[in-house]
């Protein structure tokens, strides 16, 4: 075990990295600093990614959202479940709701301008050719994670105040599938924290 205490890395070095807007992302900035590589291949790698995003760091300037916002989504996609989503019941259950219809659009809503952020502001943008190549393969899955959603064509409904149950239903059984459907991160996630 490599002693580090005398670092003071959560109070002095954390915060020069910390610039998340919410727990789940601090925690992995925090666990990126504090836990160290076991070998020196797993450092290199580290420090790869790291290179890439600071090399990438201009776009962040343009990306902020609410961190209650943030924590709000991850709640509601807390809530989808294997098995946990039939069309005709959604429909149904929308149609003559009109409390649940409110709650779920105003989550959809936000889940989708939250992505659309994401993506387009950075995702869509990023160089993955200034990351190793595993981390570049894992960026790519994530822009086709979001693009599958069709963010623009929401994004469109919401502004043109045409977003109606039926898109709320596409949208319910295209999070059902993505919470259901396991990724394999443990390749490139593996590699940051090799032993």
């Amino acid at each position: 075990m490599i002693n580090t205490v005398d670092l003071h890395i959560e109070d002095e070095i954390l915060p020069l990295f910390d610039f998340t807007f919410n727990l789940y992302s601090g925690k992995a900035v925090r666990d990126i600093i504090t836990e160290p590589p076991g070998s020196t291949s797993g450092i290199l790698y580290r420090q790869q990614v790291l290179k890439g995003f600071l090399a990438n760091r201009e776009l962040l300037k343009e990306y902020s959202f609410s961190r209650f916002n943030i924590s709000e989504i991850y709640d509601f996609l807390g809530t989808f479940y294997a098995g946990s989503f039939s069309d005709r019941k959604m429909k149904w259950r929308f149609m003559f709701s009109e409390k649940e219809r409110s709650q779920k659009k105003g989550k959809l809503i936000l889940l989708v301008r939250l992505f659309h952020k994401i993506y387009f502001t950075y995702l869509s943008k990023i160089d993955t050719k200034l990351f190793p190549g595993e981390y570049a393969t894992e960026l790519e899955g994530l822009r086709g994670f979001f693009t599958d959603f069709n963010l623009d064509r929401y994004e469109l409904a919401f502004t043109k105040n045409k977003f109606r149950i039926r898109h709320m239903v596409e949208l319910m059984k295209i999070i059902t599938k993505k919470i259901t459907t396991p990724i394999d991160h443990s390749r490139t996630l593996g590699a940051l924290y090799e032993p």
